[in-house]
């Protein structure tokens, strides 16, 4: 089963931009996208269909510093870390969970198991 839905990007500058998106397959690398933005306020949207793996590159073929990394998660149990490197994850029922990592230079990382009693909280030490 494919990961999809619709990618929008905005060019909020008064500069060319290109959007070019790519499926992270391991060490390969599929385009998903390659669309030129040329004027401040051009809006593009697109259906985008992950086929084998999870997470997509994102980068201004026009400027060499501009990209980022996007995740798709197969479940609504997910965080993104912020500026200091913390995080939580709210609502999950009770139960035990196989939990991963994922960043888009470093790779996945299986970091292993975690038992969530109803109405608790747990912790788990992370890092690459």
């Amino acid at each position: 089963m494919a990961n999809r839905g619709e990618l929008t990007a905005i060019n909020s500058d008064h500069t060319l931009h290109n959007i070019h998106t790519y499926e992270q397959i391991g060490k390969a690398r599929r385009t998903v996208m390659n669309v030129s933005q040329p004027n401040a306020g051009d809006v593009v949207t697109k259906e985008v269909k992950l086929r084998r793996g999870n997470g997509m590159k994102v980068e201004c073929d026009a400027h060499d510093f501009m990209h980022s990394f996007v995740y798709v998660a197969k479940n609504p149990y997910f965080s993104v870390v912020d500026e200091t490197g913390a995080f939580s994850i709210s609502d999950i029922p009770a139960g035990t969970y196989e939990v991963m990592m994922w960043h888009g230079a470093l790779g996945e990382i299986e970091v292993g198991e975690i038992t969530i009693e109803a109405g608790g909280e747990v912790t788990m030490p992370l890092s690459y």
